[in-house]
């Protein structure tokens, strides 16, 4: 999990909102050991990018130097010395956003060691199912199953984005966690009381929601008070756990083999994990993109979709 540490800390908006807080004789330092030039490159360059000047530097050391980089509006009255001089950028590396939060990836990409173990996951799974299916002569539910990855990422977008909006601590997972009970339970009680007919009312609602929780900035809730940001964030990112949680009950009620239907749904969540390292290539914005296609797929999809692992139906 290393290339997930410090998310949103070192971001081009993180900057932007330490450039804010600076007085016209304000100076912001950024310093670390660093095992890797390019590392210093990208902070350098994010900071030329943010300040719109070149950062002053001083740095020790070869292996695990230290780097100091300093901008600001004060840096014009330092002067430069032996050990203190305007940064030179070697090259230039692909800037951490609040899109992209992964400052210890040189670029968009899954890192070997990752892809190799996800390979393997892959191969357990398929080999497990696959073996499973022929031998049981079961059957397997295409739509829980995209049920089941969609909602096991937008759980994990939905960790991220309060980790942003509050800080990635175990006390803000706790709420997301919570919340997300909750929205299950309400959701439950209500389908339990309630059947809204027809169903696609409430797929537009659940298309509506993740349309608002992915294009709504989220510099709007940064500024609202923290309580009233928890409140306005729950309503607004969990209104998709909501409707797609009802209509999963309403059907999970009309299937007409609900282990299979479970037990879909389950594999789906797992694939949904792994689908989540995409992010790793093309941002946590892109998770909606796939979120919205499988519930997009799943309502096109007839009811009862199965695939037979035989040619006869057991």
């Amino acid at each position: 999990t290393n290339v997930r540490l410090e998310s949103f800390v070192y971001t081009k908006e993180s900057f932007e909102q330490a450039k804010k807080h600076l007085t016209d004789r304000g100076v912001f330092i950024l310093y670390n050991y660093y095992r890797k030039t390019w590392l210093v490159d990208k902070l350098a360059g994010m900071l030329q990018d943010v300040f719109q000047q070149n950062p002053i530097s001083y740095s020790v050391g070869e292996a695990a130097k230290l780097a100091v980089l300093m901008v600001g509006p004060r840096i014009n009255d330092l002067s430069p010395s032996a050990t203190l001089i305007p940064y030179t950028i070697q090259h230039t590396e692909t800037p951490a956003t609040d899109n992209w939060p992964f400052l210890y990836l040189r670029g968009p990409n899954i890192p070997a060691l990752y892809t190799h173990f996800l390979l393997v996951i892959l191969a357990i799974i398929f080999i497990v199912t696959t073996g499973t299916l022929l031998y049981k002569r079961s059957r397997f539910d295409l739509r829980f199953f995209l049920f089941g990855a969609a909602f096991l990422l937008l759980e994990t977008k939905n960790l991220v984005t309060f980790g942003l909006l509050f800080g990635s601590t175990w006390q803000v997972n706790a709420v997301v966690f919570a919340v997300i009970l909750l929205s299950v339970l309400s959701a439950n009680l209500l389908s339990m009381h309630f059947t809204i007919r027809p169903t696609w009312i409430l797929y537009l609602a659940l298309g509506t929601s993740i349309g608002v929780a992915a294009l709504l900035p989220k510099s709007f809730l940064l500024s609202l008070p923290e309580l009233t940001r928890y409140t306005v964030a729950s309503v607004i990112y969990f209104a998709p756990v909501v409707f797609a949680n009802l209509i999963f009950s309403q059907l999970f009620g009309k299937s007409h083999d609900p282990t299979v239907s479970l037990g879909s749904n389950i594999l789906g969540a797992v694939i949904g994990g792994l689908l989540e390292y995409s992010s790793l290539t093309f941002g946590y914005n892109t998770l909606y993109i796939i979120i919205a296609l499988c519930y997009m797929l799943a309502f096109f999809l007839p009811s009862n979709t199965f695939f037979y692992a035989t040619s006869q139906r057991h």
